[in-house]
């Protein structure tokens, strides 16, 4: 066998030469399937660069490729439009050159943004045209693999200001792009060798393009006429709610997204558009999304391949969708609708709002008046005339007459105030003057004026209206004069006095408050300042300043006059005042402070208490002797209850045993008060459970619940992991005596008794007990004062039901005593709710 690419040495025999012709043809035939690979790839070359520069340059958006250093390197037709830019002008230029220079940190920094984890960014800024309009666009920058091109960035101009014309556009791409495929062409016979090369741009190419229509947000369709076959590019499909490849690349794909009702005539409208001469196809529709709603569409095609007998074969185009904008001019629309009706709206009321005015001047006496004081003229109506007592059909007026009418000590201060709103150092010509009319009166005018501008340059009108005052300042001259005579009185009274304002500032005081506490007006400018000095202690003060606000509000609401209540004061000088404070209102912003000295009277108490004090000790010692034969005495009643009694003695016997046990419980209840009073009643702090409370509770009351043919309900306590220290045999004490109260007191319903967790730590356990019933009642007047000793409902509900009214004061006492608060709420003929809350430290 001959090597190859060396000739023989020696001849060839016969097996040697047919060895070589049958290599040589191998050779023949391996080259003729190389050249038919070459020409088929330089086809297929050839197709997918014409279909990469037909897709690329007759974009719709505007696409450049930038370098490392920020430099254009490849443009688009779209965007050289954009910019209103030959191409090559573009190429080696920054694109920042053409952006807004307000806006020119937003592209660096959306530029910066790139990177591998953020391959992508966005932003929407204006460029700037070489003859100075700019517009808004959408930036879409895609950062490029790095491979041997010199694009590292690729930037999407998408024109969000208008859709350009897509007619002019799209002719201008026609023509380049049978320049550059007539380039293309020559091109490709002279670089076959550079076929590797040229088709790894391509690829490139088709690579940019893929993310360059990813970063649209347009479609873009390709329709072949003759097939009916649709390409729809990704952007398409995701406007619509697909994913690509997912919409059948047909006609009635199309036709099946329109509404039903509009599918035929869009067809007809779309074939009668590729058979016009121009083969541009425009239109606004709907179509529907994978959801089921619909999105509006601007559709815009053009021919752009015919046959030889001019009849369409391919049209090109894109879907924009417009559906915010067609949403904004819909808005717009009913916005302009409504601002219509509100401005026909607006004119009928001030139509109406001037017949009023006019009804309202006639009405109320008020007259227009004008003076002109370039011209010196004046004008009067009807009313001005009325109050001047002129006659209106007379000859005209001027200044002088409106002078001569006016009292002449009120011209002086008018001409001043008229001279300073013509200066414009006054905004409001407001005064009040006296005329003598012409009808004989002398009347008191009010006048309000404004300096209004005419149409006339220079000239200016003073506008405004004038009515009579007379009554208001006769009423003023006397409630002046009613007010010194008030002064007057309150100055002369023995009692201390001072009128303050809403806010605490404080208007007078009277000689009396003066001597009696020693301060005058400028050494408490508030009523805060008197506290401050009255009541020095904080703690004392903010006590006596809340039962004021309770009181002050109690009487806002119930429109009364605020209850008195007794404080000790301090004067200047140290001595200690006991007084009694009755606050009254004088009209919405004053009031009057009355200050009653009970001091005497306070120490006369004082000692009437002490007394009180020394007879409660002495029935508290007492004690055991008044209860000791009453207990034998109804022991005895219970020893003869047992005996044989016929039905009548049995009935007097325990008519006495019930008699006597009131008496007890009176005793009880007078003692315990006593002993209160005379501070020997004291309670213990021992271990104790919650149910050892309440479970003898409802075994002493429930029989008298049942007697009276109520319920008597008692919740379960919540639950205490540990037992609680306090004085259970009082808390016990409290509890029968509100609950005996309740089931006194109510006729129908029921009692319930419940408890509830207010607060609980690891070291102590706050509950609130609340006895409700449905009982009578008990008025306001007697709520307030209820936990006083000797207080009840009222005579008849003490001779229907009994009692000392002590009951509740000792429950007061007992409740604080053991560092409780107690309350109740009450409506009349509904029920009433009594409540206790109090804490207990955990064993």
């Amino acid at each position: 066998m001959v090597a190859r690419g060396k000739l023989p040495s020696e001849p060839l025999t016969r097996e040697a030469s047919q060895q070589l012709i049958h290599e040589l043809s191998v050779h023949q035939i391996e080259l003729e399937i190389q050249n038919e690979e070459l020409r088929r790839s330089q086809t297929e070359l050839e197709a997918s660069r014409a279909r990469y520069f037909e897709l690329y340059d007759l974009a719709p958006v505007g696409y450049v490729a930038l370098n490392d250093g920020g430099l254009i390197t490849e443009a688009n037709l779209a965007a050289a439009g954009l910019l209103d830019l030959p191409r090559q002008s573009l190429i080696n230029r920054r694109l920042s050159n053409w952006i807004n220079p307000d806006e020119q940190d937003i592209f660096y920094i959306c530029r910066g943004q790139l990177n591998a984890k953020a391959p992508q960014q966005q932003c929407e800024l204006r460029l700037q045209r070489p003859d100075g309009s700019s517009l808004w666009a959408a930036l879409a920058l895609s950062l490029q693999p790095e491979r041997e091109s010199e694009a590292h960035c690729l930037v999407v101009l998408n024109d969000i200001d208008v859709h350009r014309q897509l007619d002019a556009l799209r002719s201008q791409i026609e023509e380049d792009m049978l320049r550059r495929n007539a380039e293309l062409n020559e091109h490709v016979q002279t670089r076959t060798a550079e076929l590797e090369k040229t088709t790894f741009h391509l690829h490139q190419a088709e690579e940019r393009f893929r993310y360059a229509m990813e970063a649209s947000r347009d479609g873009l369709f390709d329709w072949q006429l003759t097939t009916d076959e649709v390409y729809f590019s990704p952007g398409y499909a995701r406007m619509l709610g697909y994913q690509p490849g997912e919409l059948p690349p047909n006609k009635s794909t199309w036709l099946n997204l329109l509404p039903p009702e509009q599918r035929e005539s869009m067809e007809a409208y779309a074939q009668r558009q590729c058979l016009s001469p121009s083969g541009t196809i425009t239109l606004e529709h709907q179509l529907r999304t994978k959801t089921g709603d619909y999105r509006w569409i601007l559709g815009r095609g053009k021919v752009m391949e015919r046959a030889s007998d001019g009849t369409p074969i391919r049209v090109v185009g894109t879907h924009v969708d417009i559906t915010e904008m067609h949403d904004i001019q819909a808005t717009l629309e009913a916005e302009r609708a409504d601002l219509e009706a509100q401005v026909n709206a607006r004119t009928a009321e001030l139509r109406m709002q001037t017949e009023r005015l006019t009804l309202a001047t006639e009405a109320g006496g008020v007259g227009i008046w004008t003076w002109n004081p370039d011209t010196n003229a004046i004008t009067w109506d009807a009313q001005v005339c009325k109050l001047y007592g002129h006659n209106s059909q007379g000859a005209a007026l001027s200044v002088e007459d409106w002078k001569r009418r006016m009292r002449a000590e009120d011209i002086p201060r008018i001409r001043v105030k008229v001279r300073r709103v013509l200066n414009g150092k006054l905004p409001l010509l407001a005064e009040v003057f006296r005329i003598h009319a012409d009808d004989g009166q002398e009347r008191y005018l009010a006048a309000r004026g404004r300096l209004m501008p005419l149409a006339t340059a220079g000239e200016r009108l003073l506008l405004g209206a004038i009515w009579d005052v007379t009554a208001e300042q006769r009423n003023t001259a006397a409630l002046r004069a009613s007010e010194a005579k008030a002064r007057a009185v309150i100055n002369a009274s023995p009692v201390p006095l001072a009128i303050t304002q809403k806010s605490g500032c404080v208007d007078h005081l009277n000689p009396a408050f003066v001597a009696t506490f020693g301060y005058a007006l400028d050494e408490i400018p508030t009523w805060s300042h008197w506290w401050n000095r009255a009541a020095p202690e904080p703690a004392k003060r903010a006590r006596i300043l809340a039962k004021l606000r309770k009181r002050t509000a109690t009487s806002a609401q119930s429109g009364k006059p605020c209850s008195p209540f007794e404080i000790t004061v301090r004067c200047q000088d140290g001595r200690e005042a006991t007084v009694v404070i009755r606050i009254t209102a004088l009209g919405d912003n004053q009031r009057i402070h009355t200050l009653y000295d009970i001091t005497e009277l306070s120490q006369a108490r004082e000692a009437a208490q002490q007394a009180a004090r020394a007879k409660s000790n002495f029935l508290s010692h007492m004690s055991h002797e008044i209860r000791t034969p009453l207990n034998a005495a109804l022991g005895m009643t219970e020893v003869l209850e047992r005996t044989h009694l016929d039905s009548e003695q049995l009935h007097l016997v325990r008519q006495v045993r019930m008699a006597g046990r009131s008496l007890l419980e009176i005793l009880n209840d007078i003692l315990d008060i006593s002993r209160i009073e005379a501070g020997a009643m004291q309670t213990e702090q021992r271990p104790f459970a919650l149910s050892s409370v309440l479970e003898p509770l409802a075994a002493l009351l429930s029989s008298a619940a049942r007697q009276k043919k109520i319920g008597l309900a008692i919740s379960a306590p919540p639950p205490v992991e540990s037992a609680l220290l306090g004085d259970a045999r009082r808390l016990k004490q409290i509890l029968i005596n509100l609950v005996g109260n309740a089931i006194k007191f109510t006729k129908h319903g029921g009692v319930r008794v419940e408890i509830t967790l207010l607060e609980e730590s690891t070291k102590k356990v706050s509950l609130r007990f609340e006895v409700v019933d449905t009982g009578i009642g008990i008025p306001p007047e007697i709520l307030e004062h209820l936990f006083e000793p000797f207080v009840q409902g009222s005579v008849g509900v003490t001779r229907r039901f009994g009692g000392t009214g002590l009951g509740l004061a000792i429950c007061k006492y007992l409740v604080e005593a053991m560092g409780g608060s107690i309350g109740a709420e009450s409506l009349p003929g509904i029920g009433s709710l009594f409540w206790f809350d109090l804490t207990f430290e955990r064993t």
